[in-house]
Protein backbone atom coordinates (compact mmCIF):
# COMPACT_ATOMS: atom_id res chain seq x y z
CA UNK A 1 0.00 0.00 0.00
CA UNK A 2 1.18 3.37 -0.81
CA UNK A 3 0.98 5.17 2.68
CA UNK A 4 2.47 2.12 4.12
CA UNK A 5 5.72 3.00 3.79
CA UNK A 6 7.17 6.56 4.45
CA UNK A 7 10.39 5.88 2.78
CA UNK A 8 8.66 4.64 -0.71
CA UNK A 9 9.37 7.44 -3.55
CA UNK A 10 6.53 7.15 -5.73
CA UNK A 11 5.94 10.52 -7.53
CA UNK A 12 2.28 10.36 -8.40
CA UNK A 13 2.23 6.63 -9.66
CA UNK A 14 1.05 3.45 -7.71
CA UNK A 15 4.07 1.66 -5.74
CA UNK A 16 4.01 -1.38 -8.43
CA UNK A 17 4.40 1.03 -11.79
CA UNK A 18 8.33 1.64 -12.66
CA UNK A 19 8.39 5.30 -13.00
CA UNK A 20 10.83 6.77 -15.43
CA UNK A 21 13.25 8.05 -13.31
CA UNK A 22 12.97 5.42 -10.86
CA UNK A 23 16.44 3.82 -10.74
CA UNK A 24 19.21 3.10 -8.20
CA UNK A 25 18.11 5.77 -6.09
CA UNK A 26 14.99 5.38 -5.30
CA UNK A 27 15.19 1.96 -5.08
CA UNK A 28 17.78 2.32 -2.22
CA UNK A 29 15.61 4.39 -0.57
CA UNK A 30 12.71 2.23 -0.83
CA UNK A 31 15.10 -0.84 -0.36
CA UNK A 32 16.06 0.60 2.97
CA UNK A 33 19.13 1.86 2.23
CA UNK A 34 19.80 4.86 4.90
CA UNK A 35 18.67 8.12 3.40
CA UNK A 36 21.56 10.48 3.78
CA UNK A 37 19.14 13.21 5.08
CA UNK A 38 17.74 11.19 8.04
CA UNK A 39 21.75 10.31 8.75
CA UNK A 40 22.75 13.60 8.91
CA UNK A 41 19.99 14.28 11.02
CA UNK A 42 20.27 11.88 12.98
CA UNK A 43 23.82 12.52 13.47
CA UNK A 44 23.22 16.68 14.49
CA UNK A 45 20.89 15.38 16.89
CA UNK A 46 23.25 13.38 18.54
CA UNK A 47 25.68 15.94 18.96
CA UNK A 48 22.96 18.74 19.77
CA UNK A 49 22.10 16.35 22.63
CA UNK A 50 25.67 15.98 23.85
CA UNK A 51 26.00 20.13 23.78
CA UNK A 52 22.56 20.60 24.92
CA UNK A 53 24.08 18.26 27.90
CA UNK A 54 27.55 19.93 28.71
CA UNK A 55 24.69 22.76 28.61
CA UNK A 56 23.66 21.15 31.62
CA UNK A 57 25.58 19.81 33.49
CA UNK A 58 27.23 23.55 33.79
CA UNK A 59 24.54 24.87 34.58
CA UNK A 60 24.12 23.09 37.40
CA UNK A 61 27.75 23.53 38.74
CA UNK A 62 27.20 27.12 38.14
CA UNK A 63 24.05 26.79 40.28
CA UNK A 64 25.59 24.63 43.28
CA UNK A 65 28.55 26.97 43.24
CA UNK A 66 26.25 29.78 43.51
CA UNK A 67 23.99 28.61 46.39
CA UNK A 68 26.89 27.69 48.38
CA UNK A 69 28.93 31.46 47.78
CA UNK A 70 25.08 32.68 48.97
CA UNK A 71 24.96 30.71 51.86
CA UNK A 72 28.57 31.80 53.15
CA UNK A 73 27.56 35.48 52.19
CA UNK A 74 24.73 34.52 54.75
CA UNK A 75 26.69 33.47 57.03
CA UNK A 76 29.13 36.22 57.03
CA UNK A 77 26.09 38.86 56.75
CA UNK A 78 24.74 36.94 60.21
CA UNK A 79 28.46 36.80 62.19
CA UNK A 80 28.03 40.47 61.38
CA UNK A 81 24.89 41.20 62.10
CA UNK A 82 24.25 39.54 65.35
CA UNK A 83 27.03 41.26 67.45
CA UNK A 84 25.69 44.84 65.57
CA UNK A 85 22.17 44.33 66.71
CA UNK A 86 24.26 43.77 70.26
CA UNK A 87 26.26 46.70 70.51
CA UNK A 88 22.80 48.94 69.16
CA UNK A 89 20.82 47.11 71.81
CA UNK A 90 23.60 48.54 74.42
CA UNK A 91 23.45 51.75 72.65
CA UNK A 92 19.90 52.01 72.53
CA UNK A 93 19.74 51.37 76.75
CA UNK A 94 22.83 53.60 76.98
CA UNK A 95 20.65 56.84 75.05
CA UNK A 96 17.75 56.22 77.29
CA UNK A 97 19.94 56.33 80.49
CA UNK A 98 20.85 59.61 78.97
CA UNK A 99 17.61 60.64 78.05
CA UNK A 100 16.22 60.03 81.51
CA UNK A 101 18.97 62.09 83.73
CA UNK A 102 19.04 64.89 80.98
CA UNK A 103 15.60 65.37 81.88
CA UNK A 104 15.65 65.11 85.61
CA UNK A 105 18.65 67.73 85.35
CA UNK A 106 16.15 69.93 83.04
CA UNK A 107 13.24 69.68 85.52
CA UNK A 108 15.78 70.58 88.18
CA UNK A 109 16.80 73.70 86.98
CA UNK A 110 13.38 74.53 85.70
CA UNK A 111 12.64 73.85 89.26
CA UNK A 112 15.61 76.46 90.65
CA UNK A 113 14.59 78.67 87.91
CA UNK A 114 10.62 79.19 89.28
Amino acid sequence: MAGDDPHRVERGRDADESAPGAGPIADDVAGGVDDPAASAASMIADQALSVFEAVEAKASDIDARAQREAEEIRRDAMAVADPAEERLDVISRELDAISTALERVTSERAGAWQ
